[in-house]
């Protein structure tokens, strides 16, 4: 039986698994999915950069680890280049095909982190 903080993290990445689903039907079917996809990759790298620096302050951590560093370096690296995106009147190809990387690939890691959440069992996450 899992505990109630499994659940409730494993409850958020699914919906956040489905409102990824959502932002790609819709942004395909209203032909805006650039844009769609700039937003979506925008709030999520502010929010994982909201999570893991509010831990850091909880915890009053005094070393910042290299990992930790460089993972907030690529999300602020996301949400620039999502509001690049936004911003600019004609976005170039290689604009375009970033959004979509970067999109995909969080997409992908909310699916490695559900995979990981179902197949083992935490004793505290948070």
């Amino acid at each position: 039986m899992r505990n109630v903080s499994d659940r409730q993290i494993i409850r958020l990445v699914v919906f956040f698994l489905v409102l990824y689903l959502c932002v790609l039907v819709a942004g395909i079917l209203i032909n805006q999915l650039l844009y769609a996809t700039a937003i979506i990759n925008a709030t999520a790298a502010v929010l994982m950069i909201g999570y893991r620096s509010l831990d850091y302050f909880r915890l009053r951590q005094r070393k910042v680890e290299t990992r930790e560093l460089i993972f907030l370096l690529v999300e602020c690296f996301c949400t620039g280049i999502a509001g690049y995106t936004l911003l600019a009147a004609h976005p170039g190809a290689w604009l375009i095909i970033l959004q979509y990387v970067i999109f995909g690939i969080h997409a992908l890691l909310l699916l490695l982190f559900l995979g990981f959440m179902l197949l083992f069992n935490m004793k505290k996450l948070l």
